[in-house]
C-alpha cells in the first residue's frame, strides 16, 4: 500500500500551472477508415510529428502556446494509393492529399504564474521554451486520441517524451580532490 506523506515533504515547483485552454484543433480527414486495410490503419502513429512552442514572460506570469501536429509527408502515405478510385482527373496536390489518411493539429495556450523572488525571468522563459511542453504534452495527448476515435479511425496517441533530469554536480571528497 502506498504511504502518504505530507505534501511539505515534496519539493514544489516555483512555476506553477495556472490554467490550459484549447485554443484551436484542425483535423482533415483524406480517406475514410472503412477503405483502409488493418495494416494500413496500424501504420497510422506513423505519421511526422510537429511541435511548436513559444512563450513570453511578463512581471510574474507567463504565457505558453503548444502546438502538435502529424502530417503525412510525401511517399508517407500509409500505403493508402489503393483507396484511391481510378480514371478520375484530379490535380496532383489533391491526389496526394487523398492518399493520407488525414492531417491534424492541436493548439494549447497556458499560464504559469511565478514568485519573481524564487525564479529570475531569464529560467522561467528558457523554462517555458523547454520544459513547458512536458506539462502540456498530456492535455495535448488526450486530445488528439479523442480526434482521431471520434473520426472513426484507431486512436493515435503522442509518442511518450523523455524527461530530462537536472542533477547537481557531485562533490568529490576532500580527499579526492585536486589541489
Amino acid at each position: 500500500m502506498a504511504e502518504k506523506q505530507e505534501a511539505s515533504k515534496w519539493n514544489l515547483h516555483p512555476i506553477r500551472l495556472q490554467f490550459v485552454h484549447l485554443r484551436r484543433v484542425s483535423f482533415e480527414a483524406h480517406s475514410l477508415p472503412e477503405e483502409m486495410t488493418g495494416d494500413q490503419l496500424a501504420a497510422l502513429g506513423a505519421g511526422r510529428w510537429t511541435v511548436n512552442v513559444s512563450g513570453s514572460v511578463q512581471e510574474n506570469r507567463a504565457l505558453v502556446t503548444a502546438s502538435v501536429g502529424c502530417f503525412f509527408a510525401e511517399g508517407q502515405d500509409a500505403d493508402t494509393e489503393d483507396a484511391l478510385p481510378s480514371g478520375e482527373d484530379k490535380d496532383a496536390d489533391t491526389a496526394k492529399a487523398e492518399r493520407r489518411p488525414y492531417d491534424f493539429e492541436v493548439e494549447v495556450v497556458a499560464a504559469f504564474t511565478f514568485d519573481p523572488s524564487e525564479i529570475s525571468h531569464k529560467e522561467v522563459d528558457d523554462w517555458c521554451r523547454i520544459g513547458s511542453f512536458f506539462i502540456l504534452s498530456p492535455y495535448i495527448r488526450h486530445v488528439v486520441a479523442e480526434i482521431t476515435r471520434d473520426s472513426g479511425f484507431p486512436e493515435v496517441y503522442l509518442p511518450l517524451l523523455e524527461v530530462p533530469t537536472f542533477r547537481p554536480p557531485v562533490q568529490k571528497p576532500a580527499q579526492e580532490q585536486e589541489p
